[in-house]
């Protein structure tokens, strides 16, 4: 739409023989030099500067700071916050924009980023240090556990499937079993089996898995 009216206001300059009086081009931008005593850092004027994280922001929140609690009861989610960066590149103040649905998770967010980040300092178009806001997330996750290497032995999985697609019945026997699983909680839904005649009817299922471990040295 912008190139749209330039064409037309330039179409109309043309059509009337007015002259078109273009603004003159900027001076070039200049390098300030320190006087003694002052940071040494040249600072380009007219440009102004965003306060910039120093470092890894992912690494400001990491599993160790899980809150205990949450941990245990496995509570998840994501806080969105915003902090205040002082002319000094630290935190200054932090608030929690978008809650992660815990306060304790949202509470220790705030916590280590105020601790931990560290920023180059923003700088207004005089080259001067000056205070800043940044935003960004940390999403709380637990942590995936290693797997233990299966128990070697022959397991037996019995169920059946009805006539509707769904699971039940299972039965699961063999060596290196938890007693504790139900062997249907995460049964899939199947498509409901037929007869020849294509009457939906139940049908059981066995599956048989052998798990074998041992060295490579096993292997030769």
């Amino acid at each position: 739409m912008l190139t749209f009216i330039y064409l037309l206001a330039a179409t109309a300059a043309t059509a009337n023989q007015e002259t078109v009086v273009l603004p003159a081009p900027p001076p070039a931008p200049t390098i300030a030099a320190p006087a003694a005593g002052e940071e040494t850092e040249r600072v380009l004027i007219g440009k102004e500067q965003r306060a910039i994280p120093l470092g890894n922001p992912g690494q400001w929140v990491n599993t160790e700071d899980y809150p205990a609690i949450a941990l245990q009861q496995e509570r998840i989610g994501t806080t969105s916050f915003r902090v205040q960066v002082n002319r000094s590149g630290r935190v200054a103040a932090c608030e929690v924009t978008v809650s992660s649905g815990h306060s304790d998770l949202d509470a220790a967010t705030c916590k280590y980023v105020t601790e931990r980040a560290m920023f180059s300092p923003a700088r207004d178009k005089n080259g001067r240090m000056t205070s800043d806001a940044y935003a960004n997330r940390v999403r709380w996750q637990i942590p995936d556990s290693p797997l233990n290497i299966p128990s070697p032995g022959t397991r037996t999985f019995v169920f059946t499937v009805e006539n509707d697609g769904t699971v039940s019945d299972c039965k699961m026997t063999g060596a290196g079993l938890d007693e504790k699983t139900d062997p249907c909680a995460n049964a899939p839904r199947f498509v409901p089996p037929v007869n020849q005649q294509g009457i939906p009817v139940s049908k059981q299922v066995v599956t048989t898995t052998t798990t074998r471990v041992g060295t490579l040295a096993d292997k030769e």
